[in-house]
């Protein structure tokens, strides 16, 4: 796994534009400096925050994945979006025409044959192929975790290589939904009030509301109390967001 990655802020240049407002003079000022974000060099260096972050968000997506294919959630919303769009070879029909005309051209044979681009479903993608792809998906998630175990256990960040280049952090508000009960309870397909919707790292406004924050273990409690709730996207110094 690449441990270096390109700088997110100047997009690898190491150079990016600084906006400023000068309320004495009412002018605003653009300037290019050096990133702060990778101090110039245009890449950023992926360590134990972000590897702890990927692993708690893989082993949270391979339990959903598995919830998924037993049936135990509804198939995502998600997953149906254009899915189920007619066959564009067959017209939605699962068969295309085979025309057979006499010599005479009096008598014309016409054979269905099934489709090949859709095997006769009519459309672009069967629920079973849905299911194969999420089965594919939990098992990619599995080899991550094992790769991501020992990359934690080697500390490759470490290496001089490395040490030259600033730290890569996760966006902060992923790191408390990825703490969070609700994140992919498989409750908010469009219309779920209970879990999502409407929490501040969702819709981005505290209008209804702070937190819906409800950590998945005594661990993501601690983290949360212990300054993780400053992550959140609407955090606010004058709101009291400890979990009792």
């Amino acid at each position: 796994m690449e441990h270096l990655i390109t700088c997110v802020d100047c997009q690898g240049k190491g150079e990016r534009i600084y906006r400023y407002y000068d309320k004495k003079e009412k002018v605003r000022i653009e300037e290019i400096k050096t990133c702060k974000t990778c101090n110039g060099k245009g890449k950023v260096v992926r360590k134990k925050t972000y590897y702890k972050y990927r692993l708690l968000e893989l082993i949270r997506l391979t339990d959903y994945y598995w919830k998924i294919l037993k049936h135990k959630i509804p198939l995502p919303i998600e997953y149906l979006y254009n899915s189920t769009d007619e066959c564009d070879a067959c017209n939605g029909t699962g068969f295309i025409e085979n025309r057979i005309q006499s010599e005479d051209g009096k008598k014309t044979v016409i054979k269905e044959v099934k489709c090949n681009k859709c095997k006769g479903s009519g459309v672009v993608k069967s629920i079973k192929d849905i299911y194969g792809e999420i089965f594919n998906s939990y098992i990619n998630c599995k080899k991550q975790k094992q790769e991501i175990k020992e990359i934690l256990k080697n500390k490759e960040w470490e290496k001089d290589e490395y040490k030259e280049y600033k730290e890569y952090f996760p966006t902060k508000h992923f790191q408390v939904c990825i703490r969070c009960s609700n994140y992919l309870d498989g409750t908010d397909n469009m219309d779920g009030m209970n879990s999502c919707c409407g929490c501040v790292n969702e819709c981005g406004i505290n209008d209804n509301g702070y937190s819906y924050f409800v950590p998945i273990n005594d661990k993501a409690k601690e983290w949360y109390n212990n300054g993780g709730y400053k992550f959140n996207l609407c955090y606010d110094v004058n709101h009291d967001y400890s979990i009792k």
